[in-house]
């Protein structure tokens, strides 16, 4: 004989692990401290990509006066503002990426925390229906 209870939970638990549950699973299936820190070095990565071609665009809007201007004395202060300025937005993305990941870890762990409870209700349903 069917049981309504145990349809609405298997049920319940398949739109959970089909939905938001499967990036839930994902992220709780690492360590806080290993997702946080690969995702902000993958973070990382991407702010210098974004800042080479940022730089290196607006470098060839400004060919012309860089090289107008250019001796050794303004090419050691803008190398050193540049790099001022790339040290800067990567500091402040990668404190952004970490406390982000770190709340969606926090996050991802309290759902799979209430999927193993309702995993276990369906278990103890099925164990009653089996004597």
């Amino acid at each position: 004989m069917l049981d309504k209870e145990r349809i609405r939970a298997m049920v319940k638990l398949s739109f959970y692990e089909q939905g938001k549950g499967k990036d839930y699973l994902r992220i709780s299936g690492y360590f806080k401290k290993d997702y946080v820190s690969f995702n902000t070095l993958l973070t990382g990565l991407w702010v210098t990509v974004g800042f080479v071609l940022i730089a290196g665009v607006y470098g060839m809007m400004e060919i012309e006066n860089i090289l107008a201007e250019l001796s050794m004395e303004t090419f050691i202060a803008l190398v050193r503002e540049v790099v001022i300025v790339y040290l800067v937005v990567l500091i402040v993305f990668c404190v952004i990426s970490s406390l982000v990941h770190r709340q969606r870890h926090k996050r991802a762990k309290r759902h799979v925390k209430n999927y193993y409870r309702d995993l276990g209700h369906l278990e103890k349903i099925t164990a009653k229906e089996k004597v």
